[in-house]
């Protein structure tokens, strides 16, 4: 029986993505990684190395910023969603380029968590602001 409640404790904690895909979320700013935030760390490495998606959604629309968790590269984007897949066009070192990108396996991060990524949508909606 402490098996089972183990098994479920992990299960609930280690599922990456709510079972509501990202295009069913209501319109608003989220953030994803592609790892589990390490709580056992200060909060500002918390997610140090992982990529990052901080975008906001209306409708199918998305655009936001990419980033390596605590590292300077970071790029913005714009484009649409289809159940987890976000494609549209990102702009790395003043290219624009086509991009695609599958959250299925990416952790939804409460925004309070990365401050930095909080602001990724305003720093980017200049930035892409002709592409959409």
């Amino acid at each position: 029986m402490e098996w089972a409640f183990l098994l479920i404790v992990c299960l609930l904690g280690c599922l990456p993505l709510a079972a509501k895909p990202i295009e069913e979320l209501q319109d608003g700013r989220y953030i994803f990684a592609s790892q589990a935030p390490k709580t056992d760390r200060h909060p500002d490495i918390q997610l140090a190395g992982a990529e990052v998606y901080a975008f906001e959604k209306t409708g199918r629309n998305v655009l936001g910023e990419v980033f390596i968790a605590n590292s300077s590269e970071a790029s913005c984007f714009t484009g649409s969603v289809s159940q987890n897949l976000l494609k549209g066009r990102v702009i790395i070192h003043n290219q624009t380029l086509p991009f695609q990108t599958d959250l299925s396996n990416f952790y939804p991060i409460p925004v309070t968590l990365l401050p930095y990524a909080r602001s990724s949508v305003d720093r980017c909606r200049p930035v892409v602001g002709g592409l959409r």
